[in-house]
C-alpha cells in the first residue's frame, strides 16, 4: 500500500509525463488487440482438426452468394453473443454452413430466395442434402444448415435456390 508521500510522488510523475503514460497505455492496448486477433481458434473435437470460420463467395449474374462455414458450436455461440435465437435441428450436426445472398453491385441483402437446399459433397463422395433454416434479424438475413463432417478433406457445398423464377447453384469448396 502506498503512503501519502509515495502517492503524491506518483501523481506528480504522471502529471509531468502524461504523454509517456498515454503512449504506453495505447501501445499496450494495441498489442493486446493484435495478440487476440492472431490467436488460434479453440479445438472443438472435429476429427483432430482445428475449426476456424471459413468464408468464400461466388458471383453469378448480379448475385453474390457468400458462404460461411464454422463448427455448429461456434455458430451457436455467435448467435448467443448477438442475442439471437434459431430454430435448431432435432439432431444438429457438428458443422454449420451459412449463406448470404446479395446484390453484387451494392451489397444489399436479397431476401426473396426460394426453395433453398444445401448439397454437401464429402471427401468420401457422399452427398448430404439439407434444407435451409432462415435467420433474419438485427439487420441481417442468412440461410443456413447444419451437417456432420467427421473426415478431414475437401467439402464441396452447393446452394440450390430460385430467385425471380431463375435457378441458381453457386458452389464453393472448403478444406477441413
Amino acid at each position: 500500500m502506498l503512503d501519502k508521500k509515495e502517492f503524491n510522488y506518483y501523481l506528480k510523475y504522471m502529471r509531468n509525463n502524461r504523454s509517456t503514460v498515454i503512449f504506453f497505455a495505447i501501445l499496450s492496448s494495441i498489442l493486446l488487440l493484435i495478440s487476440m486477433a492472431c490467436s488460434k481458434a479453440d479445438e472443438h473435437g472435429h476429427s483432430g482438426h482445428d475449426m476456424q470460420v471459413m468464408h468464400d463467395s461466388v458471383e453469378i449474374d448480379q448475385i453474390r452468394a457468400s458462404f460461411e462455414l464454422s463448427s455448429y458450436e461456434q455458430h451457436m455461440k455467435m448467435m448467443k453473443d448477438m442475442g439471437m435465437t434459431m430454430d435448431g435441428s432435432t439432431s444438429p450436426g457438428n458443422h454449420y454452413v451459412m449463406l448470404t445472398v446479395m446484390n453484387s453491385a451494392d451489397s444489399t441483402v436479397i431476401k426473396a430466395v426460394k426453395d433453398l437446399q444445401f448439397e454437401i459433397a464429402t471427401p468420401e463422395n457422399q452427398i448430404i442434402t439439407r434444407p435451409a433454416q432462415v435467420m433474419s434479424g438485427n439487420g441481417m438475413h442468412h440461410l443456413g444448415a447444419d451437417f456432420d463432417a467427421h473426415t478431414a478433406g475437401l467439402y464441396k457445398i452447393t446452394a440450390r435456390f430460385q430467385l425471380d423464377g431463375k435457378d441458381y447453384r453457386p458452389t464453393v469448396s472448403f478444406e477441413m
